[in-house]
Order: structure tokens, then C-alpha cells, then sequence
């Protein structure tokens, strides 16, 4: 089973590999106005950083965050070594984060030109 694990892991790391690789075989072989590579990428960051938001968030507040068989998370090992608790802390990496991510979308707004407020 561990075997089959791998292998399935290491073709579909093979398979996300190869997306951008080949939206950007396409954008230098091809004169498309479309850019499927700026896409990709940008789904990809897209992905990351809601996972951040996501993973701030159900570590602090949706599940018991200083757990025997789980172990403590990374928030509870924070608020030990410097001050508060752990749930503050999460709370701020989670507005820190979504700030972030609004930022990120305000700047590709900015940088598509299609807003001229600056």
C-alpha cells in the first residue's frame, strides 16, 4: 500500500509539474491573447495563500488546538514562548493573512489595469 502511495503522489507531483510547463510551451509556440500561464500561476498563489487563511483559522478556532494525540500547533508554542494566548495569536496571523490576500487581489486589479485609482 505504501508502494502505491508513492507512486500515485510522485505521478500526480509529475502531472502539476507539467501544467505550467505546458501553458508556457503554449505561450511561446503559440500567438494566442489569451496567457494561460499567468492563470495558472495565479491560481496557484491564489490556492497558497487561502490555505494560509484556512489553516489559521481551523487550527485556532474550529478545533482543540492543544491536543495530547495531535500535539500542539504551532500558535500554543507561540503564545508559550512570548506572551497571550494561542487563540489571540491565531486571530492575528488570521487577520494578517487576510489582509494579505486583499492586498494580493488589489494589486492584480492595480497591475491588470483595469482600476486607475492610483
Amino acid at each position: 500500500m505504501k508502494c502505491t502511495f508513492g507512486l500515485t503522489l510522485r505521478f500526480f507531483i509529475v502531472i502539476l509539474a507539467l501544467i505550467p510547463a505546458a501553458c508556457w510551451v503554449l505561450e511561446e509556440k503559440t500567438d494566442i491573447k489569451f496567457h494561460p500561464l499567468k492563470w495558472v500561476i495565479l491560481a496557484l498563489g491564489t490556492i497558497c495563500t487561502l490555505h494560509a487563511v484556512y489553516d489559521c483559522l481551523h487550527d485556532v478556532l474550529f478545533k482543540k488546538i492543544n491536543n495530547t494525540t495531535q500535539g500542539k500547533s504551532d500558535a500554543v508554542m507561540f503564545a508559550e514562548e512570548l506572551c497571550g494566548t494561542a487563540r489571540c495569536w491565531g486571530l492575528l496571523w488570521s487577520m494578517i493573512s487576510i489582509a494579505v490576500v486583499l492586498l494580493a487581489l488589489f494589486g492584480v486589479v492595480m497591475l491588470e489595469g483595469k482600476c486607475k485609482l492610483i
